[in-house]
């Protein structure tokens, strides 16, 4: 009975903790330029004709042609974008992300704080 305890305790530990490493990104509402994203040097989401999009740490501008640095495995790849293939471009949000990550952070640790109390009251 005491190591289910025990194992309830891990797991929900656990749990908590993924979600407090958790981040998220928060693109701006209205849509800017290619050459305004290589600008602002900051993370980039494309959405193409087809509707697929594109997450991009960032994008560059080399010899009059657009390079976007998707994060991979192991590192980034840089990839060609083609301008008449791009329907958005949205830049992120740094206030919002933050706020974003903040209230993961809190809300985390409050789901933490709470499930630690609920299995202390039930273990006595």
């Amino acid at each position: 009975m005491k190591l289910k305890k025990i194992k309830c305790k891990i797991i929900c530990a656990l749990l908590t903790l993924g979600l407090l490493f958790q981040s998220c990104v928060v693109y701006q509402n209205q849509t800017v330029s290619l050459d305004d994203a290589v600008a602002s040097d900051r993370k980039v989401l494309i959405t193409k004709v087809d509707g697929a999009e594109l997450k991009l740490i960032k994008i560059e501008k080399l010899d009059g042609k657009y390079y976007g640095h998707l994060k991979v495995k192991g590192g980034t790849e840089k990839v060609n974008i083609i301008e008449n293939d791009v329907k958005n471009v949205h830049l992120k949000n740094k206030t919002a992300s933050t706020i974003g990550n903040i209230g993961i952070v809190v809300g985390s640790g409050m789901v933490l704080f709470a499930t630690l109390i609920v299995v202390a009251i039930a273990t006595y």
